[in-house]
């Protein structure tokens, strides 16, 4: 299933302009999500982009875009993770952002300072995590 931009925002909370500034900023590499089905007109986004979008809004809220860059760049770096973002649990914290596996977490901005062989792991909240721990399928 494919949704066009418009549908895409509307589904998760973002605004056109943002969904085109995530897209295109500073290349693929920079870029925050480019989209799984055409990245070039006419633009379609996947159920799993919808996903990730909802995510990047959801952090959008509580860091800034800087911060989600530097910890979806420690992400696909430094730790390796190049699977699509809907299939991680990322959760912003006061001044981090953490990659929420079920025990520990990952500091990514922080981590993103240290050697590939240190990391500063945190225990979450459990509320935090029942709030990102929402299951992701497609609709039937």
């Amino acid at each position: 299933m494919s949704y066009e931009p418009k549908l895409a925002a509307a589904l998760s909370g973002a605004t056109l302009r943002k969904l085109s500034h995530w897209r295109r900023a500073a290349g693929p590499k920079g870029a925050v999500l480019v989209p799984e089905i055409s990245s070039e007109r006419p633009i379609l986004y996947s159920f799993r982009d919808v996903v990730a979008l909802r995510i990047c809004v959801q952090l959008r809220e509580e860091a800034s875009l800087q911060k989600i860059r530097r910890a979806l760049n420690t992400l696909r770096e430094d730790l390796g993770e190049w699977k699509h973002l809907s299939s991680y649990k990322l959760v912003a914290g006061p001044d981090t952002i953490y990659l929420a596996e079920p025990d520990p977490a990952v500091d990514l901005i922080k981590g993103a300072t240290w050697s590939s062989t240190r990391w500063s792991m945190f225990s979450l909240p459990s509320t935090r995590m029942a709030a990102v721990s929402l299951p992701c399928s497609p609709p039937s």
